[in-house]
């Protein structure tokens, strides 16, 4: 998540309206990244990332969730984005 005090505050009012993070409902573990800066050398290799994206539920879908994860094959393609997919599943 960013650092920028206004994008906590966001994310918290979204949270308020009733809206559940699916990964940190699984995950409670530190260092699960979704974002890590081209500027800085060697970062994903190291590691010192954000977590930029987010699955956000109600919490009656939230519910059905049986996994969330955040898939890292994507960025180790030849060229590859800055941010990797966060992948929640469900159970209907």
């Amino acid at each position: 998540m960013c650092f920028h005090p206004d994008a906590h505050k966001t994310l918290n009012e979204v949270l308020e309206w009733g809206f559940v993070d699916v990964f940190r409902m699984h995950c409670r573990e530190a260092g699960r990244y979704t974002f890590w800066d081209y500027r800085l050398s060697n970062s994903f290799e190291h590691n010192p990332g954000w977590r930029l994206d987010h699955i956000m539920a109600t919490e009656p879908l939230a519910k059905k969730s049986t996994a969330c994860y955040i898939d890292k094959k994507p960025r180790l393609a030849e060229r590859p984005s800055d941010h990797t997919p966060i992948v929640a599943e469900f159970d209907w």
